[in-house]
């Protein structure tokens, strides 16, 4: 089965979802048994990087203005280890149960 093309709107809303799903990591974290949020957070960035490069790319061939989400500055980059208040990851449970047994 071929992949379908990317196109301006496709990838304009793309990064548009990947910028949302970076926010949520950062705020409720995410559910990945073997990973911290941070790590998730990286991949999602560096998603962002090659599609707003990709649709660039595009709008150049296009001859035509690239949207906001062509320049936008991706999200910072997060420590690999970060786990977000209310993350339900795997890394981030085992993270919080230490740091309460040493507590208690």
């Amino acid at each position: 089965m071929k992949k379908k093309p990317a196109t301006i709107p496709s990838l304009t809303k793309t990064i548009r979802d990947q910028f949302r799903h970076w926010s949520k990591l950062e705020l409720r974290g995410g559910t990945d048994p073997f990973y911290a949020d941070g790590a998730n957070m990286n991949l999602t960035r560096g998603h962002i990087f090659i599609e707003q490069a990709q649709l660039r790319k595009l709008c150049k061939q296009g001859e035509v203005p690239c949207p906001l989400e062509a320049t936008r500055r991706p999200p910072r980059k997060m420590p690999e280890d970060y786990c977000a208040p209310l993350s339900k990851a795997g890394p981030c449970r085992k993270k919080r149960a230490a740091a309460r047994g040493k507590k208690g």
